[in-house]
């Protein structure tokens, strides 16, 4: 078992492969329990156990306490740090049902979807959009966004995820945000460059490959234009575009 600044990780002592890896809020050394792995940093004690008994120890808790939401967000996040998707997909629609009833909580909104945003590191790219628990996620982070700008980072998000392996989607979810106004409008943060939603969104449609149809929206036309005026007008507008 070995401790790494975000995780730790588990290797196979004959073969050297990783065989499991658990998230892990910051790193110290390790112990490894029968029934717990704990983690002691200089300032703190982490204590992480089993998924099965976790899960099962907070289902009880929430069937003493259904009216505790804290308890619903508790189990939502167990489920995205251990890859449990369809758990994920029903206790985070359980979190906003309730917050939809009790609004004071929207802190818990901020919470899953940071949970969900975190989550997409481990997402296979190819199934994303293609298993009903991968497009259950999807939909999920888009309820859970309330503000253009959080809408606007997780069309991002998903975008990038899959733009390797289904350009043609990446594609329809940044002119998506071209055509929306709120989204063209937020403002998102990359490398410390502040920029409007239009501006990323033009900006990762202008570096796509030639052998892609990109459809010009940003110029009053319904045909398609050849890739290379589409190219030059996206730069034309980068570099003419004072919302950076």
């Amino acid at each position: 078992v070995v401790p790494l600044s975000d995780r730790v990780i588990q290797i196979d002592a004959e073969s050297g492969d990783v065989t499991k890896t658990l998230q892990i809020t910051q790193t110290g050394n390790v112990l490894l329990t029968e029934t717990q792995l704990l983690v002691a940093s200089p300032t703190r004690l982490d204590a992480y156990t089993a998924f099965d008994r976790a899960e099962q120890a907070l289902q009880e808790r929430i069937a003493a306490r259904p009216e505790r939401l804290a308890l619903y967000m508790d189990l939502a996040s167990l489920a995205a740090r251990g890859s449990n998707d369809q758990l994920l997909v029903e206790s985070g629609n359980n979190v906003l049902d309730r917050i939809d009833e009790h609004p004071r909580h929207e802190d818990l909104r901020n919470r899953l979807l940071s949970d969900l945003m975190s989550s997409l590191e481990r997402w296979n790219p190819a199934s994303i959009e293609e298993t009903s628990q991968s497009t259950g996620i999807a939909t999920l982070m888009r309820r859970a966004a309330a503000t253009p700008k959080q809408h606007l980072e997780v069309e991002l998000a998903l975008a990038d995820r899959v733009r390797e392996v289904n350009p043609d989607q990446a594609i329809t979810q940044w002119i998506h945000i071209l055509n929306q106004e709120a989204l063209a409008n937020a403002w998102h943060v990359e490398n410390d460059i502040h920029a409007r939603g239009g501006t990323w969104a033009r900006q990762r449609l202008s570096a796509m490959d030639q052998s892609r149809s990109v459809p010009l929206t940003w110029f009053d036309t319904e045909e398609d234009a050849p890739i290379n005026i589409e190219l030059a007008a996206a730069r034309s507008n980068l570099r003419q575009n004072n919302d950076v």
